[in-house]
């Protein structure tokens, strides 16, 4: 109903990882950019387009997007936690084994 929800997109976007379909993503973020002329400029959506990113293993990608994120009030933690934990890890290996392979997929 609301494609510039985009606290709603981003956890979207969380679900269809855990739930391994990050190939339906593009659809989502579409929708939002074509619901408003201006969305290209959004935080909101940049920080959705980098968590994509992230999930789908495009580090440039991601840094590129969540750094326009970044200076949002609302969107720039977020955004910079995303952005340090690829600068440690742009791998995305685990340093520990957990206890279940859904605690760290599924934190929302």
């Amino acid at each position: 109903r609301e494609p510039n929800n985009y606290f709603a997109l981003s956890k979207l976007i969380k679900l269809l990882r855990c739930a391994g379909q990050l190939n339906d993503v593009p659809r989502f973020v579409d929708l939002a950019e074509r619901s408003n002329a201006r969305s290209l400029s959004h935080p909101g959506l940049n920080f959705c387009k980098g968590l994509h990113c992230r999930y789908s293993n495009d580090v440039p990608g991601a840094i590129k997007h969540l750094n326009l994120a970044r200076r949002d009030g609302k969107w720039g933690l977020p955004a910079l936690v995303n952005m340090i934990e690829l600068y440690l890890n742009p791998n995305c290996e685990t340093q520990h084994t957990p206890v279940s392979p859904l605690v760290n997929c599924c934190r929302i």
